[in-house]
């Protein structure tokens, strides 16, 4: 298990402070990706992660696209 300390500053003041640990073991994380790659509720989820990542590229053209054309309507 691997640690390190997360401290935020604000005014030159430490606002908060915890300890945050890492489980770095091998064959967990190669269980996971496993899990992740080879099972029917792992490939759904690559799949939603996909689709969404999908959906906010389409979402934020197509706003930049219409606000592009409404501020070329509104300079008119």
């Amino acid at each position: 298990m691997t640690s390190c300390w997360v401290a935020g500053r604000m005014n030159g003041e430490v606002v908060y402070r915890t300890t945050v640990f890492f489980n770095l073991n091998k064959e967990v994380t190669m269980k996971v990706f496993a899990d992740l790659f080879a099972t029917d509720y792992g490939m759904m989820s690559i799949a939603v992660i996909v689709i969404v990542i999908g959906m906010a590229g389409w979402f934020g053209a197509y706003f930049k696209r219409k606000a592009a054309e409404d501020s070329k309507r509104a300079q008119r």
